[in-house]
């Protein structure tokens, strides 16, 4: 039995030549779609490889800014802490450090070398903690009168942010945050004026 590519012999020779044409053309067809659905299997792969970098290093960008802003936080907290603290009426530098170091200790940072905090008041600096050598353009800066500033600097190199972007240009290896805050002081320990 002779057979053709749609079907038997039989039945292909009993069809009206139009509609052999169409039914012959119709397997070619068939056969050709899944030769088009192997074609696109592989283009979908290759889309998938050549995309996956690009979304692999968008996901590190958002884990990288993602712990770069929970820690930026966490220092504007303990700024804002120890101006806060700086400016009660009972306190004195112990009482300040502790409030900082407790705000810090979360991310396992503490006052020490990479890690400053300044206060000061309408009359220049009244207390310098940890690392003298850290500068910053808010120390230039006096406060009004009747407030106290605190200002914490801390190097990127004392902080938990892992640096994984640093290949793709964005290294945060050699930087500082800076936190600066102002509290007001209560009445009785405003200076005359």
């Amino acid at each position: 039995m002779i057979v053709s590519p749609c079907g038997n012999f039989a039945s292909f020779a009993k069809l009206p030549r139009s509609n052999r044409r169409s039914r012959v053309s119709r397997g070619r067809c068939a056969s050709r779609r899944s030769i088009r659905r192997q074609d696109r299997r592989g283009i979908e792969v290759l889309e998938f490889i050549l995309v996956m970098p690009v979304l692999i290093i968008a996901l590190i960008a958002g884990i990288q800014f993602a712990t770069v802003l929970v820690v930026d936080n966490t220092i504007q907290a303990a700024a804002f802490e120890a101006a806060r603290v700086a400016a009660g009426d009972y306190c004195d530098d112990d009482d300040v450090t502790n409030a900082v170091d407790d705000f810090l200790a979360v991310h396992g940072i503490s006052l020490g070398p990479g890690v400053r905090l300044v206060l000061q008041d309408s009359t220049g600096i009244t207390g310098s903690f940890g690392d003298a050598t850290l500068t910053s353009d808010h120390l230039g800066s006096l406060p009004d009168a009747g407030t106290v500033q605190s200002v914490l600097i801390v190097e990127t190199d004392q902080t938990p942010i892992p640096n994984l972007l640093a290949n793709y240009c964005v290294d945060f290896s050699g930087k500082q945050y800076e936190a600066c805050a102002v509290s007001i002081l209560p009445q009785c320990c405003r200076g005359s004026g």
